[in-house]
């Protein structure tokens, strides 16, 4: 039969109470839709039915094979629907037959995903909402699979569970759920990547197994988890698994040790796995035993310094993925035109750019800031706005955006269930799917894509886009190599003030052949030259250039490493201007930098900094031992001592506002200890 809104009912739905409560389909999403008609793109009751037929044919065929769960959603609404699946899944025991395990997990794949789709369409559920209901659906699924192959490799006799009631529990196995599951920002037709570790301890081994045998047990566990997550058959599939994110793919099993991951990170990781770290959370296995994996390579994710030299690792990274994929707009009058085919994922202005602008920041500020270290797009951005590292409105338009491509990337990939984030290529293509979001003009529609895309890439430029030319008169100064130097090198540095040219010469060639430590480096010496028309700029606006420019050589050779302060100074002009204010104007000031270089690194804080208390106490999280919180305290304390310092240099407090502040850390730094 049919309802007012023309949608056909599924031919297996029964007559009787049934078919009455399908006639109130229309009515139940009229409810549903009236409490979020503040969503401008929510399609009418009408549209929404007729979408499930006509916009996307998979939907089309959950709606057919899941009747029961569509009636269910008419009567009580999306969440009892995907509360039910989850339900069903924890009820099974992990020692149920492999068919039926395979067959329950899809069903709950296809419950959740249609009530997933008719909620994001109608508008009901915001955005995390939707992802979060994705997300649980693939936790739950991950461990009751996980925990039934633990199960048959201690039935087997592979393993030697503790518990075999409950299988993951002390197992010795752990599934990192990375990127948005990880986040629990999985999309609509998302793979989940994952990270496998085991712990090598043999009395997890059977009496017959050594740690050999026990490596290629769990590389089975893993391989026998992606057939169950994704060997598509009859019923459908329930998740594309990917582990490549895992330490060194090339080279290691699809599970590894655990000492031979923490061996990879502090050895060998790169920034790209720092940022994927972030997001990373124990969904599977032995939960505990993720935890402490965790914990165990903190510092290898969150350094202690700030780290602007992860901005160019990353901003690389990001141009490689632009060279793949050809990720710029189109260039064409016509809206539709410079959007057929663009993908709002990885092209220009895409969901990407929003993550890594958001990844790269945390990076620098999440060592010194445990709140920054969550791992949701949008928690990451509220949380750097709140600190003031990323501009208020900054940070709500990469919010707005944000959901925005969100929601156009589920519609996208409702149509068929393929995991794909680009635009159709034709414009009839383009302008069924504007119908599908919901807007009648196909133009308009591709107007408002494009405000999106250009305000993502307007902020992400403002932290990525490379850097204006430094200041000085690099033309007129060649310090290259070994004897005099020209006559216009001379010339031009004692017409900066400097009253020792050679002198100056002969320091900047120490520089460039990398006798200090912190520019032994290529990329240190890179960096150096670079900047060194504007160093020596700065240090000649000095009242003595040539002393201040000693004194800076001092900081320089006493650094333990030179890409990082480097990266610093040149991501923060105003930095380099401050300190070497400090080094002509503040003899002691000077001493203590040159002892103490990560002292600079509290000169970068926001203006409104928090008090002390709230300063020291979030960093002792990281510490296990009372000699690290006396260490973290230490440095805290140094840091913040010499920012006052500096404010009170500059003028910014006075004697007295510089005493009540200094009261105020002596006060933090005794209860943060005391405990």
């Amino acid at each position: 039969m049919m309802t007012r809104a023309g949608f056909s009912l599924p031919s297996a739905w029964p007559t009787g109470s049934d078919t009455a409560a399908a006639e109130r389909l229309v009515e139940r999403f009229a409810a549903l839709g009236r409490a979020e008609a503040r969503l401008a793109t929510r399609p009418g009751p009408a549209a929404l039915l007729r979408a499930l037929g006509a916009s996307s044919p998979y939907l089309a065929d959950l709606a057919l094979r899941e009747a029961g769960a569509l009636r269910r959603l008419v009567m009580s609404g999306p969440d009892a629907v995907v509360a039910q699946a989850l339900a069903d899944l924890a009820a099974l025991s992990p020692a149920i037959a492999r068919p039926r395990l395979a067959g329950a997990l899809r069903v709950a794949k296809r419950r959740v995903a249609l009530a997933t789709a008719i909620a994001d369409l109608g508008g009901i559920w915001p955005l995390p909402r939707i992802t979060a209901a994705l997300s649980d659906l693939a936790e739950a699924a991950l461990s009751l699979a996980v925990g039934h192959l633990l199960l048959a490799a201690h039935e087997a006799g592979a393993l030697r569970l503790p518990d075999p009631a409950n299988p993951s529990r002390g197992s010795g196995l752990t599934v990192l759920g990375m990127g948005k599951l990880g986040a629990r920002e999985l999309n609509y037709s998302s793979d989940i990547d994952l990270v496998l570790l085991y712990d090598p301890d043999p009395s997890l081994y059977s009496a017959r197994a050594d740690s050999e045998a026990m490596g290629s047990c769990y590389a089975r566990i893993a391989r026998d988890l992606v057939g169950l997550m994704q060997t598509r058959d009859a019923d459908g599939y329930v998740f594309r698994t990917d582990l490549r994110l895992r330490p060194d793919p090339a080279a290691t099993q699809h599970a590894v040790s655990l000492p031979a991951a923490i061996s990879y990170y502090e050895s060998m990781g790169q920034n790209w796995e720092r940022a994927a770290m972030i997001k990373a959370r124990p969904v599977a296995g032995d939960l505990a035993l993720g935890a402490e994996f965790l914990a165990e390579i903190r510092p290898f994710v969150w350094r202690r310094h700030l780290d602007f030299a992860a901005i160019a690792d990353i901003h690389a990274m990001r141009r490689r993925i632009d060279a793949h994929r050809g990720g710029a707009l189109a260039e064409a009058s016509d809206p539709v035109a410079r959007l057929l085919g663009h993908d709002l994922k990885l092209g220009e202005g895409g969901i990407r750019e929003i993550e890594f602008l958001a990844q790269t920041l945390q990076l620098i500020w999440g060592g010194r800031d445990p709140a920054l270290r969550v791992p949701a797009t949008e928690a990451a951005l509220r949380g750097l706005a709140r600190a003031g590292h990323l501009p208020v409105r900054a940070a709500s338009d990469l919010i707005r955006c944000y959901r925005f491509l969100r929601r156009a990337e589920h519609r996208l990939q409702m149509v068929a269930d393929r995991q794909t984030h680009a635009l159709p290529p034709t414009e009839a293509g383009f302008a069924a799917f504007a119908a599908f979001m919901g807007a009648a003009d196909p133009a308009g529609f591709a107007r408002l894509i494009l405000s999106h895309l250009q305000l993502v890439r307007a902020r992400y430029a403002e932290l990525f886009e490379p850097l204006p030319p430094p200041q000085g008169d690099a033309e007129s100064l060649d310090f290259r190599g070994h004897g005099d130097p020209p006559a216009s090198t001379i010339a031009a540095l004692g017409a900066l003030g400097y009253a020792h040219p050679a002198a100056v010469v002969a320091t900047v060639r120490a520089w460039q052949s990398g006798r200090p430590r912190a520019l032994r480096s290529q990329r240190a010496r890179e960096l150096m030259d670079e900047m060194l028309p504007q160093v020596l700029a700065t240090l000649a606006a000095q009242p003595q250039p040539d002393t201040v420019l000693a004194r800076f050589d001092t900081l320089i050779s006493r650094l333990p490493t030179g890409v990082q302060p480097l990266s610093l100074f040149q991501r923060n002009p105003g930095l380099l201007d401050r300190v070497v204010a400090v080094l002509g104007a503040a003899p002691p000031l000077a001493e203590h930098l040159a002892r103490h270089p990560s002292a600079l690194e509290g000169l970068l804080a926001p203006a409104e900094t928090a008090r002390p208390v709230r300063l020291l106490g979030p960093l002792l999280r990281d510490a296990r031992l009372l000699e690290e919180a006396i260490a973290i305290v230490r440095r805290g304390v140094r840091e913040e001592d010499f920012a006052i310092a500096v404010a009170t240099l500059e003028g910014r407090l006075d004697a007295d506002a510089a005493g009540l502040r200094r009261s105020a850390l002596a006060d933090a730094a005794m209860a943060a200890l005391l405990p």
